[in-house]
C-alpha cells in the first residue's frame, strides 16, 4: 500500500482506500503522481497543465512555428522534432496563448502577436482508453478578430464540468489581413500559385494535430465534431468542402455562418489591390517586414462592413470577400459537400445583438416604415411595400422586433436554407439538419462579454451560449424557460455528436422541415418552413448576394 493510500486511509477509514486507488489510476495517466501537475505525453513532448472541478486544462499548447516575416501568409509549418521545432523538457500549458493581431471589436485598439498559433484542452479524463468524443471549437468574429478563449464565448472549464461525457478543443487561427489576404504577388511567390485562406490552413493543421494528439488527454480521433458560430460557422462551411480536411471530422454543426462563398482567386485578388496599396509596399519583402500593426490598419480600406451587416442593405454597395474559392483549400465554386451528418443553426433575431441604426429600440411605427423604405427603395418602390408588407406593423407593436427579423431573415436565415438545402441535395448518405432559435431571453441581455446593447429578442449567439452552458454568466436570475432552453440545446447536440441526429425524434433532415428550437422543439414541414413566403421574396429578388459576410 502505497503512503497516499495509507493517509487517505487514516483520515477516512476504508472508503477512503477506494478513493486512494482510484486517485492512484487516474494519476498513473498523467505520469505523475496526486500531488503533480497532470501531465500528457503529445507527438513534440509532454505537456503539464491543471485540474480544477474534475476537469483537466491544458492552455497555450503550440501547434505550428510562429508565422512571422518570413512564414507570413504561408500554409503553417506545424511544429516536429526531425525539425527541431518542439520544445525541450516538460511544456507548461497553464496559460493560454496571445491571441492573433487584430483591432479589439470593443474599442478598436490594436492586440495581439503573430506567434499566436496555439491550441487548449478541456477534458474530464486523462484515460487513453475513454474514447470519449471530441468537440473542436471555431471562434468567430468575422474573421477579423476575437480568439479561442474569449471570455464566456467558447466552451471553457465550466463548459466541460457540465458536460462530461466529452473533450473540447479551442485554439487560435490567423485573422484579417494574416489570415485571408489574397494577392497576385503572394499566389507567385507560392509552391501552389494560390494564395489566401490561411486562417483555414491553420484551423486543418489543428484538426490533424487532434488526430494526432487527442488519444492521449482521453478522447476518440475518430469521433471529432467540428463547431463555430458566426465566422466560426463559416469556417465550418469552409472545411466541409475542403479537400485538405478529408477524414480530419466526423460531424459539423455551423452557427450563423455566412454561406456566401461566390468569388474566385482572381476576382478576391484584384480587390485586395486597395489594401496592397493602403500598404505603401509593391514587394513581397515589403510586406514580410511591415510592421504588423500597420498591416492589420491597412486591411480596413476594404474590409471594414462590419456594422454593415447588422443593417438593411442598399443596392450594389458591398463586394468585398474574405472566403472564397482559392483553389488548395477551396478548389473552385462546384461544391463537394462532405457525407458526414450536418447541423446549420441561426437565430430568428440575429441581428439583435447589436442592431444597426442603435436607435432602433426608440423608433415609432412611423420611423420604422420610413427607414425600410430609404434603404430599400434603392432595390425599387415596388420592394421596399413588399417588404413592409411582410413585415408590417399590424403585427407587431415593436419595431425593433420587425427590424431585427426582416434584417436577420434577409441576411441569414434565408441564406441558410438554400445552403442547406444544397447541401443535403448532394449525394450523400447522412442528413443536414436545420434549426432556427424562437426562444427570447427572459430579460434583455448582451450577446458577448464586451458588448453593450442588450438583445430582447433570438440573439446572434445563443444557441451558443445555451449549449456551452453560459446563460447563467450572461443572465444573472435566469427563468425555469431559461434553463430550459439550454438543456433542450444541450440535449440534441449530445445527440447529434453521439450519434449523428439530433434527440427530437421527429427532427427529420432537410428539406423536410426545419425544427424551431426554445423551451421545447417545435418543427416547420418544407425547404423554407420557417418563413417559406418571405424566403421566397428575398431569395426571389437576388437578396442572396447581400447574405452577411462573416
Amino acid at each position: 500500500m502505497t503512503r497516499l493510500q495509507l493517509m487517505i486511509m487514516a483520515a477516512t477509514g476504508a472508503a477512503g482506500l477506494v478513493l486512494a486507488i482510484l486517485l492512484k489510476v487516474e494519476f498513473a495517466w498523467t505520469g505523475g503522481n496526486a500531488f503533480s501537475a497532470p501531465t500528457v505525453e503529445t507527438h513534440c513532448g509532454p505537456v503539464a497543465g491543471d485540474i480544477s472541478n474534475g476537469v483537466y486544462t491544458f492552455k497555450g499548447i503550440p501547434y505550428a512555428v510562429p508565422p512571422k516575416r518570413e512564414r507570413r501568409w504561408k500554409a503553417p509549418e506545424g511544429l516536429s522534432r526531425e525539425n527541431g521545432t518542439c520544445w525541450r523538457g516538460t511544456y507548461k500549458a497553464k496559460q493560454f496563448g496571445s491571441m492573433c493581431p487584430q483591432h479589439l471589436p470593443t474599442d478598436q485598439s490594436y492586440a495581439g502577436d503573430e506567434d499566436c498559433l496555439y491550441v487548449n484542452i478541456f477534458t474530464p479524463t486523462l484515460n487513453p482508453k475513454a474514447n470519449l468524443p471530441v468537440l473542436v471549437w471555431i471562434h468567430g468574429g468575422y474573421l477579423l478578430f476575437a480568439n479561442g478563449n474569449w471570455p464566456k464565448y467558447g466552451p471553457d472549464e465550466d463548459t466541460s464540468a457540465k458536460l462530461k461525457e466529452f473533450v473540447f478543443v479551442t485554439f487560435n487561427y490567423r485573422l484579417n489581413i494574416f489570415g485571408f489576404l489574397a494577392l497576385d504577388l503572394l499566389s507567385g511567390a507560392s509552391p501552389t500559385k494560390h494564395s489566401g485562406n490561411y486562417g483555414f490552413m491553420d484551423q486543418i493543421l489543428v484538426l490533424k494535430w487532434v488526430q494526432r494528439n487527442i488519444k492521449a488527454f482521453g478522447g476518440n480521433p475518430d469521433l471529432v465534431t467540428i463547431y463555430g458560430q458566426s465566422s466560426g460557422g463559416t469556417s465550418v462551411f469552409a472545411l466541409m468542402l475542403s479537400p485538405l480536411a478529408d477524414g480530419l471530422f466526423h460531424r459539423a454543426w455551423s452557427i450563423s455562418g455566412s454561406p456566401i462563398i461566390n468569388k474566385d482567386l482572381a476576382t478576391v485578388s484584384k480587390d485586395n489591390l486597395k489594401i496592397l496599396e493602403a500598404t505603401g509596399c509593391t514587394t513581397l519583402r515589403c510586406l514580410q517586414q511591415l510592421d504588423p500593426k500597420k498591416l492589420v490598419q491597412a486591411m480596413e480600406v476594404l474590409w471594414n462592413y462590419v456594422e454593415e451587416m447588422s443593417d438593411l442593405p442598399t443596392k450594389g454597395n458591398f463586394d468585398a470577400s474574405l472566403i472564397f474559392a482559392d483553389g488548395t483549400v477551396i478548389p473552385d465554386l462546384n461544391f463537394k459537400w462532405k457525407d458526414v451528418p450536418f447541423m446549420i443553426g441561426t437565430t430568428a433575431q440575429e441581428i439583435d445583438m447589436g442592431p444597426v441604426p442603435a436607435e432602433v429600440r426608440t423608433w415609432s411605427k412611423q420611423q420604422y416604415n420610413a427607414y425600410v423604405k430609404t434603404k430599400l427603395d434603392t432595390f425599387g418602390k415596388a420592394i421596399s411595400a413588399k417588404a413592409l408588407e411582410l413585415y408590417p406593423t399590424s403585427n407587431s407593436s415593436d419595431p425593433e422586433y420587425l427590424y431585427t427579423s426582416m434584417v436577420s431573415d434577409m441576411r441569414v436565415n434565408c441564406p441558410n436554407d438554400v445552403l442547406a438545402n444544397q447541401a443535403q441535395s448532394s449525394d450523400r448518405t447522412t442528413g443536414v439538419y436545420r434549426y432556427v432559435i424562437t426562444e427570447f431571453p427572459s430579460v434583455p441581455t448582451i450577446a458577448f462579454k464586451g458588448f453593450t446593447f442588450k438583445a430582447k429578442y433570438a440573439f446572434h449567439n445563443f444557441d451558443n451560449m445555451a449549449f456551452s452552458g453560459h446563460i447563467p454568466n450572461f443572465i444573472e436570475s435566469p427563468t425555469a424557460k431559461d434553463i430550459q432552453f439550454q438543456q433542450t440545446m444541450m440535449e440534441n447536440i449530445i445527440s447529434f455528436v453521439q450519434i449523428g441526429y439530433p434527440k427530437a425524434s421527429n427532427w427529420k433532415p432537410c428539406p423536410m422541415g426545419t425544427a424551431l428550437l426554445g423551451a421545447k422543439v417545435n418543427f416547420s414541414s418544407g425547404a423554407h418552413g420557417y418563413a417559406p413566403n418571405k424566403c421566397k421574396f428575398w431569395m426571389e429578388n437576388h437578396f442572396y448576394d447581400y447574405a452577411w459576410i462573416n
